[in-house]
Formats: structure tokens, sequence, C-alpha cells
């Protein structure tokens, strides 16, 4: 029987995956695909050339910013980017198709967390139909084959599991997913920390809803506390300094103000239902280049399911049909409240809580929308199933829905257009250091002079770094006064080392942005540099004569903070995890014996 149920197990298993695939198939195509976050290549190049010089964490990139650098990863989520690095390494994949294989993992990763998640409510069937309705959700497509958001699409993946991990915890008392809960909780921070935070109050929320359920209160409360703890501490090396050192940039100018402010990007109530699909961006009123409907079949299906279990529930009054019209009717609300959280009656919300700002764009809350109205369609699914006589009648009902479900919604996932490209297109200077640098640069330090220049897709004035593009530097450094050699010992990311002679002093200008980290020392001597220009690139005074002079980019305190604070709660868990299983096998052997 074990085998058999094994089976079933791995046969469901390969039902999700084989029902994603059709989802993936522009990801098998040569070459890469046009996309609004163009970025994706680059940062995992860039983690990568920062892996090879020794930084770990990797904080500093030194392409980007211009070609002057700046601490990306003490800001953006990597860990996207580490999975990637792991399919470079491991599978010696180009740095495009590396990219590829992470879009294809956050795809069948997460029809799979869906499918976990579900099918303790709503058994195998509904959590199969769940999975699929979650794959093809618009929004999804909008993520892979529009934006390109690579990190965003990866957080559809953890958002289950946190759900599947506090049932566990909390309605069936299991004190091994505490461990679990923190860290797919930690996992979400470092996957993309702009979903977890509106993710935590819905969470809450469900929190609150099992605890009223629960006849363990107590134990439930105090084991979700430890899981939150554990997720803090698992994560703290890239939130603490995150939260710290976002000061020194232009983070809030940039992400709060001009066409990002979130004051734009509500969504209209009918654009929910329908609109057309685009692959442009996102503006203010109703003429926006990208789509933003839930799905006709997800909200049909959606605003089904409470009504129907209701219905089954007072045909056959019992606890146990109670349970599931209770849990079904919830998650409708939070269905509405996310996807309430989209459309422009919500600003009064966005308004009072400051760190919701920095989500940007209100609908980014229609991944959560998706998550809700994916698991209720599983619901009314598999409550229609239960209702039919014959395994056949089911099997055509369960393929009709899945039809209905696909067709329509396969034709969004794809690009725009297909590039035949390899990683050379990508990877150059010119790429790097000014098309994406000139659409991502919130992250150089808050100092730079920045001006108003013309938008003419938005018609108004938008922020950019006061930069032509023959300013990019070609070198690691020029010579502002006085001649001499200086030779390039290294030049990797976080490190240069030059040695310098000269019969008189050198000014040296550094092309690299001055941020919190950087060390310059001359002979080994520690020198203060100076950054008062424009671009608030480094400069430094190397007296006459021969000398080695090392610029190196350190973790500061709050860096170190954050990083023992990680590695401490290791530590810990592995202490805990490993004396768990000595007290269980000892009891276990005690049990035999």
């Amino acid at each position: 029987m074990k085998e058999k149920s094994s089976l079933t197990k791995y046969a469901a298993a390969a039902l999700v995956i084989a029902l994603t695939l059709p989802a993936m198939i522009p990801l098998f195509h040569r070459g890469y695909f046009s996309m609004h976050d163009d970025q994706q290549v680059v940062r995992l190049y860039e983690l990568d050339r920062a892996l090879a010089a020794g930084q770990f964490p990797v904080h500093w990139v030194a392409d980007l910013g211009f070609g002057f650098g700046y601490p990306l990863f003490i800001f953006y989520p990597p860990l996207v980017y580490y999975l990637g690095e792991i399919y470079h390494l491991l599978l010696g994949t180009s740095f495009i198709d590396s990219t590829k294989l992470v879009f294809m993992s956050a795809f069948i990763a997460a029809a799979i967390a869906m499918y976990i998640w579900t099918k303790e409510h709503f058994g195998k069937a509904g959590a199969i139909i769940a999975s699929a309705f979650y794959t093809y959700a618009p929004y999804h497509a909008v993520d892979a084959y529009v934006r390109g958001a690579l990190a965003e699409l990866a957080a559809f993946v953890w958002i289950p599991l946190i759900f599947w991990a506090t049932d566990r915890l909390i309605l069936q008392g299991k004190k091994q997913h505490w461990i679990h809960l923190g860290i797919f909780l930690s996992l979400s921070m470092i996957t993309h920390n702009l979903i977890l935070l509106p993710f935590i109050p819905f969470w809450l929320l469900y929190v609150g809803f099992l605890l009223m359920r629960t006849q363990h209160k107590p134990f439930a409360i105090r084991y979700t506390l430890l899981s939150a703890l554990l997720a803090a501490g698992l994560s703290a090396f890239f939130w603490i300094p995150a939260l710290v050192e976002r000061k020194y940039t232009l983070v809030d100018s940039i992400l709060l103000a001009d066409l990002a402010s979130y004051k734009l990007h509500f969504v209209y109530p009918a654009q929910l239902w329908n609109s057309l699909w685009g692959y442009g961006g996102s503006s203010a009123g109703l003429l926006d280049g990208l789509s933003f409907k839930i799905g006709k079949l997800h909200v049909a299906l959606t605003l089904l399911a409470p009504i129907l279990w209701l219905i089954a529930y007072r045909q056959k009054p019992s606890s146990q049909a109670l349970q599931p019209a209770l849990y079904t009717s919830f998650l409708f609300l939070l269905f509405l409240l996310a996807t309430f959280m989209t459309i422009g009656s919500s600003q009064p919300i966005w308004d009072i809580i400051k760190p919701l700002q920095y989500l940007q764009f209100p609908w980014r809350f229609l991944l959560l929308s998706a998550v809700f109205s994916s698991v209720l369609s599983g619901a009314v699914v598999s409550l229609i199933l239960k209702h039919l006589r014959t395994h056949l009648t089911q099997v055509v009902l369960s393929v009709a829905v899945l039809g209905l479900l696909i067709y329509p919604n396969l034709k969004l996932f794809r690009p725009q257009t297909y590039l035949d490209v390899k990683d050379g297109n990508i990877l150059n200077n010119e790429f790097m250091q000014w098309t994406v640098s000139k659409t991502s640069f919130e992250f150089v330090p808050r100092e730079v002079k920045t001006v108003a220049q013309w938008n003419d897709v938005e018609k108004q004035d938008v922020t950019q770094v006061a930069i032509e593009k023959n300013q990019l530097p070609t070198t690691p450094f020029t010579i502002l006064s006085g001649s001499g050699e200086i030779k390039i010992e290294s030049n990797v990311p976080g490190i240069l080392a030059l040695q310098t002679k000269s019969e008189k002093d050198l000014e040296i200008r550094l092309n690299i942005f001055d941020f919190p980290g950087w060390k310059v020392a001359i002979d080994g001597q520690r020198v203060m540099p100076s950054s008062e220009n424009d671009l608030k690139l480094l400069s430094i005074r190397v007296p006459e004569g021969e000398h080695a002079v090392s610029v190196v980019f350190h973790e500061t305190s709050i860096r170190k903070v954050g990083n023992f604070i990680t590695l401490t709660t290791i530590l810990i868990l592995a202490f805990t995890t490993v004396s768990g299983q000595k007290i269980f096998s000892r009891k276990v052997f005690e049990t035999n014996g």
C-alpha cells in the first residue's frame, strides 16, 4: 500500500509539472527575450564576478552605476541570482541560460508549492486544479514575460509554502514545522522583500484565523513567534544593512517620487476584469501598456467558492462540513482585501502606511489575488468533483476546467520579442554602464548631482544622474594633477590595487562611487579619501616616489552585525536540529528496546 501511495504522490507531482510546461515554452527558445527589467543577466554576471573576487555575501558590483559601481546586493534581494550562479557553475551554462533556468525553476516550484498547500485542504484533485490556476494566472505571465521581474516571479514560490507550514504548525500542532515556517519566511525576505512586506499583514490575519480554530493556542503562539524570530535572524545579513544604509542612497527620492510614485499606479476596477494585453508600462489613468486582469475564470470560480461551500454545509450540517465553508469564506475575504489594495479607493491606507509606499505599484497586490483566487478555484472544483458519481465524469470535468483555463491564457505566456543574442551581446560595457544604469541608479550615493529630464513617454520631468555618456570611465582611475606611472596590480569588484611612481605628488580620482565601507591605504597606512565632486567619486593624493595603493570595500559595523546575527542563528538552528534528532532517536531506541 505504501508503494502505491508513493506512486500516486509522484504521479500527482508529475502531472503538476506537466501542466506547468506549456507556460515555460518560451524559455526553451534560443537566445533571450525582451522584457522591462532587462538587468537579470547583468545582475547574475555581476554576482559571479564579485564571488570570484572573494566577496561573500556579495555587496558591491563594479559595472553598474555608470561603471562606478554600487552596493546593489546590500539592497536588492540576492537569492535568485545565487541560484542562477549555482546553475552557471555546476552545469556550465551561459549567464543567459542560467537566468532562464531560474525562470523555469520559479514556475515549477510555485506550482508544486501551491499543490502541497492546497492538498491539505481540498485533496489531490483540488490541489492540481489550484496549482494550474496559479500557474496560468495572468499576473504570473505579466511578471515572467512582460516585466521580466525574476525576483517577484520567485516570490510566488514561498507564499503557499508559508501558509502550508503555518497550517501544519497551528492546526496540526507539529512542532518541527516552526523551523520550516521560519526558513520559508526568511527565503521570502531574500527573494523579494517588497512582496514580503504587504504579505505579512495577510499572513498575520491567516494566523489569527487558525488560532481561533486550534485547541492548543499557547503552543501555536509561542512557536509562531519563534518562527518569526528565526526568519529575522536568518535574513539579518540582508535586511539590517538594507534598512540602515538606505539613507546613503537615492532610494527614497527615486522610489517615492517621479513615475514610481504609488499614486500614479492604482488600477481601475474595470481593468481587473478585462484589460488589453500589452508589453508597455504602467501609467496614470486607463491607458496602461500592460494588463491587470485577474482572469475571468479565476474571478468566476472565486465568487462561487464561499457560496457553494456554504450551500454544501447547509445541506449536510456538521462540523466537518463547516470547516471548509468557513475556510473558503475567509480566503474569499483575503482575496477581496488584496484586490481592494490595487484600486484607488485604498489610497488612504497607502497614505498612512509609509513603508507600503516602497512597493511603488499597488497592482503588485495582484500576486496575492492570484494566490487566493487559485486556491478558491481549486476548492470549487474539488467540491463539485465530490458530487459526481463516476470517475469518468470527474476526469471529464477536470479536463474541461483545465482546458477552459489554459487555452485562453496560454497565449499570454510569451514574450513580445525573441532576441537572438548571446552573453557577449548583453555583458558589454555600453549596455551595462549606460543602457542599464540610465534606468536603474537608485543605489548610487545620495549626494550625486541629479537633474530633471523630460520624459517623452510620460510627458513630464523625471530625475536622472547628471552624467553624459562621454563621462563613463574607461580606466579605474583618472590623474587629476601631476604625472607619473601607475600600474594596475588588481582590479576586481571591491578591490583596486595600484603601484604608483612619480617625481611629484599625484592627485588621483578613483572611478568608484563613495559609499560606507571603502578604505584606502598607501603603503599599508590608511588615508582618508575625499569625494568633493558632482559624482561623489573617491579622490586621493599620493606622495611623490613609489607607492602601493590599495582600495578595498570592507564590511561596515552594521553589516558585520547582520552577518553575525545570521551566522549565530544558523549555528543555533543546526544545534537545535541535531539535538532534536538525537532525542528523537533515543526515544525510538528506548521504545523499541
